[in-house]
Parts: structure tokens; sequence; C-alpha cells
């Protein structure tokens, strides 16, 4: 049995597949958030077993938080697999998440805004060599952080 991590707050997506709580993989898919879903159920149900999906729910981007929420609970449901999530920043802590044009997501002490940077971060996801569960809730819901219109 493995567990899978999953980082698609916007393009790529990244996945990583733990055994023992271990980092054994990982991969990137740089397509649509729609295709590269499929990619990820695809290539995960032929060479894996996953016991339980743990994933960032935002902030990010909305139409892919959108997107990954609602595949990841229909496959979760249909396969009685474990969902966790944990907000974005719990994964990639002091780095600016992407919203939209030039807007960003920051956290600055426990308090996240929304700002406009003149330049793109250039930040990697970093998978974590040991899942640590005790960071995801068990109760996943999407963290949609959007500015006032």
């Amino acid at each position: 049995m493995c567990e899978l991590l999953i980082f698609c707050v916007h393009s790529p997506l990244y996945y990583g597949i733990y055994k023992d709580k271990k980092l054994d993989s990982t991969y990137t898919l740089s397509e649509k958030t729609s295709r590269a879903l499929l990619q990820l159920y695809t290539h995960t149900k032929k060479e894996y077993k996953i016991q339980n999906i743990y994933y960032a729910n935002g902030p990010g981007n909305l139409s892919t938080l959108k997107l990954l929420h609602t595949f990841l609970h229909t496959w979760a449901l249909i396969e009685d697999i474990g969902l966790f999530a944990a907000d974005s920043f719990t994964l990639m802590p002091n780095a600016p998440i992407y919203a939209f044009g030039n807007k960003y997501f920051v956290k600055n002490d426990e308090k996240i805004e929304f700002v406009a940077l003149d330049m793109t971060p250039q930040c990697a996801f970093l998978f974590p060599q040991i899942l640590n569960p005790a960071l995801f809730d068990k109760k996943p819901e999407p963290f949609y952080v959007l500015p006032a219109i």
C-alpha cells in the first residue's frame, strides 16, 4: 500500500508516492490540470495501490482548486481511499502562491494576504522526505481565498 501527495494549486501538477511514510518517487505533469489529473489517475491506478491521498487544498488558482477538489473527492469516494488536506503554505512555507495574472497569496504572521508582485517568484515545490499525516485535516474542504470584488 502506498500514499499519494499532490501539490497542484496551478500548473504544473506535482505528485509523489510514499511507502511507509518515506518518499519513494516523484512526478511532474505540465499539462492543463484536467489532463494532468487523468494522467495522474491512470499512472497511479496502473502502478500502485493507493491507501491515502494528501493534497494542498488552497489557496491557489481557483479553477485548478475546484477541479482538483472535485476530482479527488470523487476518486476517494469511489475507491474508498482516505483523503486529507492541508493549506498550500503547509507544503510551501514562505513562498508566494500563484492566484492569477500578477496576483499571489502570501502568508504573513498566520494571515493570508492577496498581493500583486511585479516579478514572478521562482519557487520550486520540494516534496518532504517523510510524510507527516498530522499536518493534514481529516475532513478536507476547499480553501478558496478570494479578494472582495
